[in-house]
Formats: structure tokens, sequence, C-alpha cells
């Protein structure tokens, strides 16, 4: 697959044009891919002042603006670990994968996506190094989320307002599958039908989510829910 740039000429100019107008602090770099590199600037939340800056390197994947923008820290102040939320090969991960619909949406801007999940990414990270904790909540999410598929779990549990991680698995269940008849007992555990009771839910994030990102959703998390049942 060749890179994005090299045939949507016109959206390469609008990157170089918001991250001038926008994020002045960031150069856009364009070689056989394209790279957003530069400073990060935070500012305290309340006050307005001087908080932090981070030196980070943003990847344009080949199938931007579609793929997920590859965030990575160049300060060597964050170490590559998942208790760090950061991938082994140093990649950011600023949300589970279930949750792009929600923070990196289609048609959101590079931009929009430096000042939104980025910036509460590294809010979370001069926190953590500040105190030894992360935030409860960071913009409007949680701060304190676990890695990996605890944090998918931690995740869906939120979503469907539940504390019971079979809840999450009998949904998964249903949203991995082609098709699920209303007469079935919803995944809530209720004994109603599905149809009288949380279809549209199940509804709802057919649309947000893909059959094969719901699949790998129910594999993680089914696991997870073994290991703890022993």
């Amino acid at each position: 697959m060749s890179s994005w740039h090299l045939e949507q000429v016109d959206l390469l100019a609008e990157v170089k044009e918001l991250v001038a107008l926008e994020t002045p602090t960031f150069d856009v770099i364009v070689r056989d891919h394209v790279t957003i590199r530069g400073g990060l600037i935070l500012e305290h939340p309340q006050t307005g002042d001087y908080l932090d800056r981070w030196g980070l390197a943003i990847a344009l994947p080949d199938d931007y603006p579609t793929g997920l923008p590859i965030v990575r820290e160049v300060g060597g102040r964050v170490p590559w670990i998942a208790d760090r939320h950061v991938f082994k090969d140093g990649c950011a991960c600023m949300f589970v994968p279930d949750a792009q619909w929600k923070h990196y949406p289609e048609g959101m801007t590079i931009t929009e996506f430096l000042n939104g999940p980025v910036r509460n990414h590294y809010l979370a990270q001069t926190h953590f190094e500040l105190t030894g904790s992360w935030p409860k909540a960071i913009g409007d999410d949680r701060g304190d989320r676990s890695h990996g598929p605890r944090g998918r779990l931690e995740y869906w549990m939120e979503e469907l307002e539940t504390a019971s991680p079979r809840v999450v698995e009998r949904f998964l269940d249903y949203l991995a599958s082609d098709w699920v008849s209303g007469h079935r007992p919803c995944y809530c555990g209720s004994g109603d039908p599905l149809r009288r009771c949380h279809a549209s839910t199940l509804a709802l994030f057919r649309n947000r989510i893909g059959k094969r990102l719901a699949q790998d959703a129910r594999g993680a998390i089914a696991y997870l829910n073994s290991t703890y049942r022993g």
C-alpha cells in the first residue's frame, strides 16, 4: 500500500495548514511517510498556567485518516511498560481499541486528535510523574483505567453500567455474532427477551465497532474472566 500523502495531495496540504495554524510547536515532516514532530505544551486545567512540555512524534499511517495515528514520546521520560500505558515498541496506549469510535471518530482532524486524546494522555502522564498515581478523570474519560484486557473489561463495564464481567462477556458474545434473535434472553441477566430489554444498546454498538473488533474484545475478556474464575 502506498502512503496516503502520495495520492491525497489536498489532504496533506490541509494537515500542514492545520498544524501550522493550530499547533505551531509541531512540524510536519514528509519523507517516505508523514510524521508530525514537536513539543506538546500543557497548561494547568484549572489555572491555565504552564504545566509541562512533552516531546512527541506522531506517525500518520499509510491508511490515514482512517488509520489511527501512532504516538511516541521522544524525550525518554516514559518507560515502555504497561503500567505507564506504553506498548513494548514505545507507542502510547491512549485508549482501549474498543473506544476508538469515541476518541478518534471519523472526520477528526489531526489537530483535534492532538488537542484531544493526545493532550489528555500526557496530562495524565504528567499527573502520574508529579503524584505517583493516575487521575480519576481526564477530559471526558477515566485517567486511571488499567492497561490491556483488564482496561477493556473496565471500559465495557462502564459503557454497560454493570459490575458483572459475565454481563460484559454475554454482551460481546451477541455483538460478535452476525445476528441475534430478539427472543433470546437479554445479556443483562434480567430474564426478559432481548427485544424488550437492551436491544437498542446492542444495535448502537453494532454501529460503533466492527464485528472483528467485537470478536477480539470477546476473546480477550473471556480469557481474562476464565483466569479469575480459575
